[in-house]
C-alpha cells in the first residue's frame, strides 16, 4: 500500500491524549480512547497488507508473524529490560512480585488476561504499574492469531461475502460489551472478545474500500473534519466509567473509520494530519506509547506517589527522548535492516524473551524476595483476621474462635482488620466471630453500586447481609455484642446506591444514616448490643505505602504523617455520619489518640499503623488493639456508651490505653487521649 503520511499524524492524535490520561492532568480525562483509535488503525493497515498479499499470491503466515515480531518484539524487550533494575531498587516486595507477573504475561501477550483478575483499568493503584499499558498489545496480538487464518480461509470468496461474514462477527463482538459490561466491567475492558470489533472495524474498511466510494470532495473532506473533531472529543469529554467499550466507544473508532477514509492531501483534515511534527511525533508513538507508562510509574515510586504536576513535563521530554532513541536504535534497525534476517530475529527475540520471561516467574514465585528487608514486608501486611475464608462467607466453624461466640464483628474490609487486634485483647473467657465482605457494609437496604464491580453486585452484598448474616445472629443464643466497622466512603460519595429492590439511586446522605441506624435498630430488637467503630484518620494519601517508601529508601516517615486539616476535610462527611449515629448509638473512635490539633499519627512505639490509605496493617491491628484494649473497650461501649443521656447507650467514645496494656508514651505534639469507653 501506498504511505500516507496523514495515518502516521493519526496516530499523534492517538498517542499524545493518552500519554496526557496517564499522567493524570485533567486536561483529556478521556485521554484512554487513544487506544481505540489505534485499534482501528491497525486492523485497517494490517488488512490492507494481507489483503495485497492474498491478491498477489505471496500470503504466507510464517511471513506475517515475522513482521510482527520485527514490529512490536524488539522495542518491547528493550523497554522490559530498562525496567528491571529501577523495580529492583525501588518497589516493595508485593510490588516485585506484581512486576514480575505482568513480566512473563506481557512477554506472553496474555497482559490482559491478568490484569482482568486485578481491578479496573482506571483504579489509582494502577499508576504504579510500569506495564500496565502492554494490556492492548496483548489485545492486538490476540486478534491477529486468529484473523489472518480467518481472511486466508475466506480468500476465494467475493469481497462483499468476506466483508459481511467479517461484519457480522464484528457485530456479534460489539453486541457482547453490553451483557459483559453489566456482569464483569473490568473483563469487558480488558478481554479480547469485547475488544475485536475494534479492530474488526479498520478491517472493515480495508475490505470494503468505503474511501473509494465516489462522493463530492467536500464531502470527503466534511467527513474527515467530522472524523477528526469526534477523536478530540471522545478525548476531552468521555468519562472513564466501568462500562466502557460500549456505545461510547463508538465515537472515536467512527471518528477513526471517517478519518482513514476521507482524510487525503487534498482536505484540510489530511494537511493538517499531515503536518510534520505530527507525522514526527506518529513515526515514534509506538516507542512513546511503550516508554510512558514506566517513566510515570517509576517516577511515582519513587517520589512515594507525591509528584507535583509541574513535574510531568520534564517526564514527557524524557519520554520522548527515549522513544527517539528507542525508535532509532532499535525500532528501525529490526523492521529495515537486510543484515537482520529471520533466523536472527527469531533467535534474538525468541532468546530474550524466553529468559525474561523466566525472570518474571522467578520474581513472582519468589514473592518479591521479602528477604530483601522482611520490615518492608510487615508494614504493609494486610490483617485478615481469623481466616481469609471468611470473606463473603457465614462460616460459624471456621470464622468463630468457639462454638459460642460472645462478640461479632461485622462490616466489609474495615470491619476485617479490627479482627486482629480484637484477638489480641481478647480475655481467655471471650470470643468472636468473624462477619465481614469486601466493600460491603452491614447495611441491607441499600448497597454502593460500583462502577469496577458487577451490576448485580450490590444486590448480592444486600443479600449476604440480609439472610445470611441476620439469620447467623439471629439464631446465636450466645452472642451480646455487635461491633460495626465499615469505611463508609463507598457510601456515602459514589455516584449511585442500588436498593434492595433493584433501583438505582443518586447517594443520598439521609439514606444512608436511615439504613446504617435501621441496622443498629434490628439488632436491638433482637436483644443484640450494637456498637460502631469508626475508620482511623485518613487524608486520601496511601500511608502504607508512605511509610514503607521511607524505608525504603532510607528516609524519614515525617513526611507520611496526616496533616490535621487535610484529614478533617477528608473525613469530614463520615464525621459527620459519626456524630449523627453516636446520638442513638455507641460509637467507638481512635481519633483522639492518634491525633492532636496539627497532625495524626501513622505510627506508635515504632509500629507502623496503616497498611495502605486507611486499612490498619496486621501488626498496626495487634499493636492498637492490644494498646487501647479493643475487646474490652467495644464490650463497655455497647452495655454503657459515653456521656450520653440516651436511654439506650450511646455517645462517641474514644479511647485511651488501656489498664495494663504497654504505656503509651505521646509525642510532644499530641494531645492526651479522652477517657475510655465508659
Amino acid at each position: 500500500m501506498n504511505y500516507r503520511p496523514e495515518i502516521d499524524g493519526l496516530r499523534a492524535v492517538a498517542v499524545i491524549p493518552v500519554i496526557l490520561f496517564h499522567a493524570n492532568l485533567g486536561i483529556m480525562p478521556g485521554g484512554f480512547v487513544g487506544v481505540d483509535v489505534f485499534f482501528v488503525i491497525s486492523g485497517y493497515l494490517i488488512t490492507t497488507i494481507l489483503l495485497d498479499d492474498l491478491a498477489a499470491g505471496r500470503f504466507s503466515i510464517v511471513n506475517f508473524y515475522e513482521r510482527r515480531i520485527r514490529r512490536i518484539a524488539p522495542a518491547l524487550l528493550f523497554v522490559c529490560l530498562a525496567c528491571l533494575p529501577f523495580a529492583a531498587m525501588w518497589m516493595l516486595p508485593p510490588e516485585l512480585k506484581a512486576f514480575g507477573k505482568s513480566l512473563f504475561h506481557a512477554l506472553l501477550m496474555v497482559s490482559n488476561f491478568e490484569l482482568w483478575d486485578d481491578v479496573s483499568y482506571f483504579a489509582a493503584k494502577n499508576e504504579l504499574k510500569p506495564l500496565l499499558h502492554t494490556w492492548s498489545l496483548s489485545v492486538e496480538e490476540q486478534f491477529y492469531l486468529v484473523f489472518p487464518v480467518l481472511l486466508w480461509a475466506l480468500r476465494g470468496l467475493e469481497r462483499r461475502t468476506m466483508f459481511w461474514i467479517v461484519a457480522a462477527l464484528a457485530g456479534l463482538s460489539f453486541a457482547l460489551t453490553w451483557p459483559i459490561g453489566r456482569i464483569d466491567p473490568v473483563a469487558n475492558f480488558y478481554l479480547p472478545f469485547t475488544r475485536f470489533w475494534e479492530l474488526s472495524a479498520g478491517a472493515l474498511l480495508a475490505i470494503g474500500g468505503v474511501g473509494r466510494i465516489d462522493i463530492p470532495d467536500r464531502a470527503k473532506s466534511m467527513l474527515a473534519m467530522a472524523g477528526l473533531g469526534g477523536i478530540i472529543l471522545a478525548c476531552i469529554f468521555l468519562p472513564s466509567t466501568g462500562g466502557y467499550p460500549g456505545l461510547a466507544t463508538l465515537l472515536p473508532c467512527i471518528g477513526t473509520i471517517l478519518v482513514l477514509a476521507y482524510a487525503s492531501p487534498a482536505n484540510l483534515a489530511g494537511r493538517l494530519l499531515a503536518l510534520r511534527l505530527l507525522v514526527g511525533i506518529g513515526l515514534i508513538s509506538y516507542s512513546l506509547y511503550l516508554w510512558h507508562q514506566p517513566v510515570f510509574a517509576f517516577a511515582r515510586l519513587r517520589a512515594m506517589d507525591m509528584l507535583p504536576a509541574w513535574s510531568y513535563a520534564p517526564l514527557i521530554a524524557l519520554t520522548f527522548a527515549l522513544a527517539i532513541f528507542s525508535y532509532l536504535c532499535v525500532e528501525r534497525p529490526f523492521r529495515r535492516s537486510p543484515r537482520i534476517g529471520r533466523r536472527q530475529v527469531f533467535g534474538f527475540t525468541g532468546a530474550g524473551a524466553a529468559a525474561l520471561i523466566m525472570l518474571g516467574i522467578v520474581t513472582a514465585d519468589a514473592d518479591g524476595f521479602p528477604g530483601r528487608d522482611p520490615e518492608l514486608l510487615a508494614i504493609r501486611q494486610p490483617g485478615i483476621g481469623i481466616s481469609n475464608a471468611c470473606n463473603g462467607h457465614v462460616r460459624p466453624t471456621e470464622c468463630a474462635t468457639k462454638p459460642e461466640p460472645e462478640m461479632a464483628i461485622w462490616g466489609d474490609s474495615f470491619a476485617m482488620h479490627l479482627i486482629d487486634g480484637v484477638l489480641a485483647s481478647m480475655p481467655p473467657e471471650g470470643s468472636i466471630m468473624q462477619l465481614n465482605m469486601g466493600k460491603c457494609a452491614f447495611p441491607s437496604g441499600i448497597a454502593p453500586a460500583l462502577p469496577d464491580m458487577a451490576r448485580l453486585w450490590p444486590l448480592d452484598c444486600m443479600r449476604h447481609n440480609e439472610e445470611e448474616v441476620k439469620g447467623y445472629l439471629s439464631a446465636t443464643p450466645s452472642l451480646r455484642y455487635v461491633v460495626l466497622a465499615s469505611q463508609y466512603l463507598t457510601y456515602l460519595t459514589e455516584n449511585d446506591l442500588m436498593t434492595a429492590g433493584g433501583e438505582v439511586i443518586t447517594t443520598d446522605y439521609d439514606r444512608v444514616l436511615s439504613e446504617v441506624e435501621a441496622t443498629a435498630d434490628w439488632l436491638r430488637s433482637v436483644g443484640l448490643k450494637p456498637v460502631f467503630m469508626a475508620p482511623p484518620p485518613r487524608d486520601g494519601r496511601d500511608i502504607g505505602l508512605c511509610v514503607a517508601r521511607t524505608r525504603l529508601f532510607g528516609m524519614s516517615n515525617a513526611m507520611c504523617t496526616i496533616p490535621r486539616d487535610k484529614q478533617r476535610t477528608h473525613d469530614a462527611i463520615v464525621a459527620r455520619l459519626m456524630t449523627d449515629i453516636s446520638k442513638r448509638f455507641p460509637v467507638v473512635s481512635m481519633e483522639s489518640f492518634l491525633c492532636d490539633d496539627t497532625r495524626c499519627r501513622v505510627q506508635d512505639e515504632n509500629v507502623a499503623i496503616y497498611r495502605d490509605d486507611g486499612h490498619l496493617s496486621k501488626r498496626g491491628s495487634i499493636h492498637l488493639g492490644e494498646t487501647l484494649g479493643f475487646y474490652e473497650a467495644f464490650a463497655l461501649a455497647a452495655e454503657k456508651g459515653c456521656g450520653s443521656d440516651a436511654d439506650a447507650p450511646a455517645g462517641l467514645c474514644q479511647m485511651a490505653p488501656a489498664k495494663g496494656s504497654v504505656p503509651h508514651r505521646p509525642a510532644s505534639a499530641d494531645v492526651n487521649a479522652a477517657k475510655a469507653p465508659g
